[in-house]
């Protein structure tokens, strides 16, 4: 298998397990086809043009969710529109149509990058009072939504364990980015990332199989050669080693770990995406997981005889796609969106507790007013009551920004909703009005590219971030 076919198939895998689990893809044409492409392609990894269509309906499926997406679903639609645009980069490059291996030497460098800004942000988000809290801390929240039920008696027991949670947590977000950036080191910076994140791929599996066909980016070509040829020795000798080491099997195994955590999502209660499988009375998909993913990763790391090659250079040059250097720079630029007074979600501040709105901050050097730009996350109110069930629930967590407050209000008087009642309390003002869909400050229209970028978290009443999303 060539580092493009397998960077393809594991692209493939993060997106079927974006979609089919959770139903999304009867959501639009787009969520359909997505689906099907990624079908296809873990199917016939080396076939291009699915390869292609795959990713362009990654990014339609992105554009069509948008604002409602998460923050992987953000990192891998650029990354995905990367790898669409290194294509023309790689032919006039060589000349002529490129090889697989020339199209992945011209995006490799450039998703590299990529993810070393997202982590720069992991990292920086969660330097925050609240982050380092035990009582509230998203290190704790997360460890125990992912880990099974015996387990969580680790991260609550103690002050003690909670707090070596978040050092921990943090100690490897830093570490990661770190390791990978270093021949000497990129083999432990692999392991250390695939562990950690096939730990969170117990609940998060889109998220970590995408991560590690990044993390497939940094291994050398010498390591993909003699895995090769390792292969094929162990499959000339046939036998049933040689049938599981196939392309077949591999997609096979894919396909059947997707049906699984389909049928976990839609028999537990609850929100799907937040369904942790290892107490959810599927195990047995958790560990097949964890096996499909780990265990090869454990073999190509811990052996000794792809220990040197490791030390060789990534695969591709970054002057091959300079130009493609937008892509991470608008990584940065979401990363930073909080503390510019835009959009707070997705950010890459996935579990992190930062708090932005309101003219406060938790962060601990982050300024909380200088870099603003823009005065969203300033206009704030609470919602004081509502007679309409949907208000009601969006009033559950009662204090927004006034954006998304009047953007609810559109919606629901675009659906046909009428005589909206609501009180709420926006600055100083209480106001309380009848026929919220007439007030014209609330029905005021709002430029497209504000319906389909902007969103807020729910502002906590109280200085204190609990752990959000």
């Amino acid at each position: 298998m060539s580092p493009f076919v397998l960077f393809a198939y594991l692209w493939a895998f993060s997106g079927l397990l974006d979609i089919a689990p959770f139903d999304a893809w009867l959501v639009s044409p787009f969520h359909t086809l997505s689906a099907a492409s990624c079908a296809i392609v873990l199917l016939r990894p080396d076939w291009l043009p699915g390869f292609v269509a795959m990713l362009l309906l990654r990014i339609a499926t992105f554009a069509w969710d948008s604002p409602n997406t998460a923050n992987h679903q953000l990192l891998y639609a650029l990354a995905s529109a990367v790898v669409l645009c290194a294509y023309p980069l790689a032919k006039r490059r060589k000349g002529a149509r490129p090889t697989r291996e020339d199209w992945l030497e011209t995006f490799a460098p450039v998703l590299r990058v990529a993810l070393f800004c997202m982590y720069f942000f992991a990292v920086l988000h969660k330097l925050n009072r609240d982050y380092f809290d035990p009582t509230v801390s998203c290190a704790v929240h997360t460890f125990v939504g992912v880990a099974p039920a015996w387990m969580d008696a680790l991260a609550t027991s103690s002050r003690a364990s909670r707090i070596a949670l978040i050092a921990g947590s943090l100690l490897v977000e830093t570490a990661v980015p770190c390791l990978l950036a270093f021949g000497r080191t990129r083999r432990v910076g692999i392991a250390l990332g695939a562990l950690f994140h096939g730990f969170l791929g117990l609940r998060f599996y889109a998220f970590s199989t995408g991560l590690l066909a990044l993390y497939a980016l940094f291994v050398p070509i010498p390591v993909w050669e003699g895995v090769r040829a390792r292969i094929a020795q162990r499959r000339a000798r046939g036998g049933l080693v040689a049938a599981l080491l196939s392309q077949p099997a591999a997609s096979a195994v894919a396909v059947l770990l997707v049906a699984g955590f389909g049928v976990s999502g839609a028999l537990v209660a609850g929100d799907s995406e937040w369904t942790a499988l290892p107490g959810s009375g599927f195990p047995l998909f958790a560990a097949a997981w964890v096996a499909f993913m780990l265990v090869p990763l454990a073999w190509l790391l811990g052996s000794r005889r792809f220990a040197a090659d490791f030390r060789a250079r990534s695969p591709g040059r970054l002057a091959y796609g300079r130009v493609l250097l937008v892509f991470p720079a608008l990584v940065l630029f979401h990363g930073f969106s909080p503390y510019l007074g835009l959009r707070t979600v997705p950010a890459f501040s996935m579990f992190s507790n930062l708090r932005t709105e309101g003219g406060l901050t938790n962060h601990w050097f982050m300024p909380s007013r200088a870099l603003r730009i823009a005065g969203f996350q300033e206009d704030l109110v609470t919602l004081r009551s509502a007679e309409d069930e949907a208000l009601l629930r969006f009033a559950r967590r009662p204090r927004r920004t006034f954006y998304d407050f009047k953007m609810r209000i559109q919606r629901m008087a675009a659906d046909g909703k009428r005589d909206i009642f609501v009180s709420f309390r926006r600055g100083g003002e209480l106001r309380t009005l009848a026929n919220a869909e007439t007030d014209p400050e609330l029905m005021e229209p709002v430029p497209w590219w504000q319906r389909k970028w902007l969103k807020f978290r729910p502002v906590p009443i109280s200085t204190r971030r609990e752990c959000s999303w």
